[in-house]
């Protein structure tokens, strides 16, 4: 579906890193779109802290 249509997912996180629910939106998907393709960057549970989450998107 993302090869499809790659910006499918809302933008969250400093405008370039989107993401998609996965596995009964337990999880998340955070991913950029770039010239060449996706870059897969994390697939994070999302029941976690909502600011863990944050800082593992900080160095993308």
């Amino acid at each position: 579906m993302l090869e499809a249509f790659p910006h499918i997912g809302p933008l969250v996180h400093q405008g370039k890193v989107r993401r998609v629910l996965v596995f009964n939106r337990f999880y998340g998907l955070f991913y950029v779109v770039e010239n060449r393709g996706l870059i897969l960057h994390a697939l994070l549970d999302l029941r976690q802290d909502p600011e863990s989450v944050m800082r593992r998107l900080r160095g993308i």
